[in-house]
């Protein structure tokens, strides 16, 4: 009784699209009919493009209210019904038009509540079994629609029949329960993979199919000059249908037991076969047998194909309106395949050859669906649709780093390169943006981004509107984390212990609902805002820059804390987990496992996520150095390697930095005894501390070449940014403030760089 409805709705398909409504066409507009059914049929398509998705998510409202959607169902039933009787007196062809709407109107709006009904009445575990009956129905409907639309003679009789059908068809409804409706949360972007990959299938699918069921009464009546089309595209769709019973049935319990997606591929590559053959040898006696082999292909896919739409929808809360949004991939093909199919055989002045370029298209749009179909279950590493904003952003940032800044790099990754760790050192903000960049410009990937890690602080509401104070009016409420997750960012919690109020006042929200920050928090940070301030309120103006204060965690009330500290831990094995799973499909992952920039110019120690990833990828290393005394316009020089010796990384990392000016200038500074110095006394010891450097360092091979130059333009820089100070004339002394505008974080930039060099020098035995 679930699957009886589908017999007259099919029945109503079939007979009108097929043959009904291009007998009436033929009738209203004798001398263009080819040009009025495909508008026709385009123009009726796109009436009802927007019923299934809006129905549906009517229906799935309705539903949540107790409502039923066997009355939804009826509703539907009635519009059609009367728009079916209307067709039988048209009147004109406008009118004939206009009843064709809202015929399929109705048809649609009881097919979107309808279809629904399967899925919460039946486990999913039977899914295919039921899609098998369902494609059994399905056909009987289209053999009476061919069978009775054939034999009248008059298409104004087919319109009343089908209405007579249609209204006992929802008689079915008495006999049919509501089912389980099941009230789980809204579905996530990230689930519908498999979803959007069937609905390209499927309209692939229609795209072909409509195409032909368009056009084929015009074959028979206009190429093979056969004196009853109606009777010969009856028999043309009773051989597809034969064929079509005697798979439909069993596909549907054969994809219960192995993949849907094969069963649906081969069932798509038997339709393309038949159709490209009749495209190849468009003759009455091999119409047979392309008929068989085609309604063997379209059994399978239109059960085992129902089947494995309903596997891709991914949550069944929304069931109606999902099923809607899938069922657009039917209508889509409505409107723009007779438009295709019209152009074709006119362009080929409605000869032979104008058909066969339309059944030709139709069957390599069967073979491209089946190909398509592959792809359920194939996660991506990437988004496709995210390539272009990906390109865009590493060629921006590209151009933008080597313009404002001095990047100079050597060494490079191989094309080919299977599952890639790349490990670089942390000590600013440029690093990560200009190795990502650079190694996709000059070593790939061009598919899938770059992957990298990064502060779970940018998912969160208002990252965007800090970092950029003159948009803060229209990005307070904006959350960018999609945009970074399109980018290949992956998120990481790398705050353990304190945090943003407004980040811990997000995570509570988002479980709880707006509450008041002195439920969740202490009076020490709750007392900072006006009382019965709510936790939403911290994205207003008054209260946006003081939320986003760092606290410690301890500032929140139990049982909240504990709930933030359950949280952190599993949201941090799960972003662990989802890095994994990138390398080990083969993606390219940046980290820098210190998590925080150096503050005294030595490695940090090297954090969890490069234990995790490590095992499973091949590593590089990219030791990078800057070169801050030399300009104000800040250098960064960086070599990559290939890590081959794993159980010392931090120490390889240290040892393959470039040697540059500000080290050997820091180093001699620092380690001497605070007396003033002259230019030439700074440029002697540069020179000298060059030469006693271990052979298998890598010095800046402009360092080399100019070793004074660079000198006495570093002194300079230092005196502008008040590093050194004048005394006696032309001599030099270090200010007791050491500080460096570019890192910040830095007490003694000087004491800095003589670190960074003492740690790569200790490390040289480590050296590539």
């Amino acid at each position: 009784m679930l699957n009886a409805l589908w017999m007259p709705l099919t029945f109503q398909d079939t007979a009108l699209m097929t043959i009904a409504v291009p007998a009436e066409t033929l009738r209203l507009a004798p001398g263009n009919h080819v040009f009025v059914l495909a508008v026709l049929a385009s123009i009726s398509a796109l009436a009802t493009m927007f019923v299934p998705p809006l129905g549906g998510w009517l229906s799935d409202a309705l539903r949540r209210r107790g409502g039923s959607r066997r009355a939804f169902v009826a509703v539907g039933l009635l519009i059609d019904v009367a728009a079916l009787v209307a067709l039988a007196y048209p009147g004109s062809l406008i009118w004939f038009a206009s009843f064709l709407i809202l015929a399929t109107i109705g048809s649609n709006v009881a097919l979107c509540a309808y279809q629904a009904l399967l899925p919460e009445s039946v486990p999913r575990r039977d899914w295919g079994a039921v899609s098998g009956i369902r494609g059994v129905t399905t056909l009987a409907g289209a053999v009476l629609g061919f069978g009775i639309a054939g034999a009248m003679p008059d298409p104004r009789d087919t319109f009343l029949a089908v209405a007579a059908i249609m209204a006992l068809g929802g008689l079915s409804l008495l006999g049919v329960g509501e089912g389980v409706y099941d009230d789980e949360e809204h579905a996530h972007v990230r689930d519908w993979h498999d979803f959007i990959v069937v609905f390209v299938a499927r309209t692939l699918v229609f795209f072909g199919l409509i195409m032909l069921q368009t056009f084929v009464l015009f074959f028979f009546r206009d190429v093979q000059r056969v004196g009853n089309p109606s009777a010969g595209t009856a028999l043309y769709a009773f051989s597809t249908i034969a064929g079509a019973v005697a798979s439909s049935l069993y596909l549907g319990l054969l994809s219960d037991r192995v993949p849907r997606k094969i069963v649906t591929a081969l069932a798509g590559a038997a339709m393309a076969i038949a159709t490209i053959g009749f495209a190849l040898a468009p003759e009455l006696k091999w119409i047979l047998p392309f008929a068989v082999l085609f309604g063997i292909g379209f059994g399978g896919v239109i059960s085992s194909g129902w089947a494995l739409a309903m596997d891709a929808i991914p949550k069944l809360r929304d069931v109606a309106r999902d099923l809607g949004l899938w069922g657009i991939a039917t209508m889509l093909p409505n409107v723009v395949a007779p438009l295709v199919g019209g152009w074709l055989i006119g362009l080929f002045h409605g000869t032979r050859a104008g058909y066969q370029a339309v059944f030709g298209l139709a069957g390599f749009s069967f073979a491209l669906a089946s190909l398509t179909v592959l792809r359920v279950g194939r996660q991506p590493l990437s988004s496709l649709w995210a390539c272009p904003m990906r390109w865009t952003a590493v060629a921006a940032n590209f151009i933008w780093n080597h313009t404002a800044y001095r990047v100079r790099g050597w060494g490079r990754l191989p094309r080919r390169r299977g599952p890639t760790l790349i490990v670089a050192n942390h000590q600013h903000d440029l690093e990560s943006q200009t190795l990502v960049t650079s190694i996709t410009v000059r070593s790939g990937p061009w598919r899938h981004p770059l992957f990298t890690a990064s502060s779970r602080r940018m998912y969160e509401p208002g990252f965007l509107a800090m970092r950029l104070p003159w948009l803060r009016a229209l990005l307070r409420r904006v959350n960018a984390g999609q945009l970074f997750l399109a980018l290949g960012m992956m998120p990481i919690e790398n705050e353990l212990g304190s945090r943003q109020i407004s980040a811990l006042a997000w995570a509570l929200e988002r479980r709880h609902g707006s509450q008041l920050l002195s439920e969740f928090f202490e009076e020490s940070v709750a007392g900072q805002f006006p009382p019965g301030t709510r936790t939403s309120d911290l994205q207003r103006r008054p209260f946006f820059a003081r939320s986003h204060d760092t606290v410690k965690l301890a500032t929140l009330r139990e049982p909240y804390r504990r709930e933030i500290l359950d949280d952190t831990r599993a949201n941090i094995e799960n972003d662990l987990a989802r890095m994994e799973e990138i390398v080990r499909r083969g993606g390219s992952f940046y980290l820098t496992p210190e998590g925080r920039y150096s503050s005294d110019g030595r490695i940090g120690p090297m954090r969890g996520a490069v234990e995790r990833l490590a095992p499973l990828a091949t590593i590089y290393i990219a030791g990078v150095s800057y070169d801050p005394f030399v300009a104000t316009r800040l250098s960064m020089l960086y070599r990559i390697a290939r890590l081959d010796d794993r159980a010392h990384l931090t120490k390889a990392l240290a040892a393959i930095r470039p040697v540059v000016t500000s080290q050997l200038l820091g180093s001699w500074l620092a380690n001497g005894d605070g007396a003033s110095f002259t230019a030439d006394e700074a440029c002697a010891a540069v020179v000298e501390r060059i030469a006693s450097l271990p052979a298998s360092l890598f010095v800046d091979p402009e360092l080399r070449r100019g070793p004074q130059r660079l000198t006495r333009a570093a002194l300079l820089v230092m005196e502008q940014w008040k590093i050194l100070e004048r005394v006696e004339g032309d001599r030099y002394r270090l200010s007791a403030i050491r500080r460096h505008p570019q890192f910040p974080q830095v007490e003694d930039i000087v004491a800095y760089q003589a670190r960074f060099l003492e740690e790569t020098i200790a490390n040289v035995a480590y050296a590539n």
